[in-house]
């Protein structure tokens, strides 16, 4: 499918959505999140630096969004009471889940050079990334 190069989703295309976003914070995450939420979507940001979403949290406030959920979570160091403790915070809060940004990553090294990539700095992110993803996919029944 290809959309045409004026494409604008409608104002209210996720109205009523509630999407959860893992490495909602910063970057890629973030950025979505504003985006969603410029789209009507309820939000939960899931990260393990409390500073990165309380910012996101003020940028949400100064721009008139709707306030998103906040939830603080480090994938890599969680376990299995953890995914069941957000499943019930959003469980109370929205009663459903419609979406998953599986967006948390990391990589290894000080600077990512996606031309310097190799198996170990992939890795990192390869080992956060799917098993936590997984966990998180299943516990939401997604």
């Amino acid at each position: 499918m290809t959309l045409p190069k004026n494409y604008q989703a409608q104002q209210d295309a996720l109205k009523e959505k509630v999407i959860l976003i893992s490495g909602g914070g910063s970057g890629i995450g973030k950025s979505a999140a504003l985006i969603f939420a410029e789209h009507g979507a309820d939000l939960i940001l899931l990260g393990k630096n409390a500073t990165h979403l309380e910012s996101t949290y003020q940028e949400f406030l100064d721009k008139n969004l709707k306030a998103p959920l906040l939830h603080v979570m480090d994938l890599e160091k969680s376990k299995e009471n953890d995914f069941k403790e957000i499943n019930n915070v959003i469980e109370k809060e929205f009663g459903k889940l419609d979406g998953l940004l599986n967006n948390a990553m990391i990589f290894a090294g000080p600077k990512l050079n996606p031309l310097a990539l190799n198996k170990f700095t992939f890795g990192a992110g390869y080992e956060l990334g799917i098993p936590t993803h997984f966990t998180l996919l299943t516990e939401f029944g997604l």
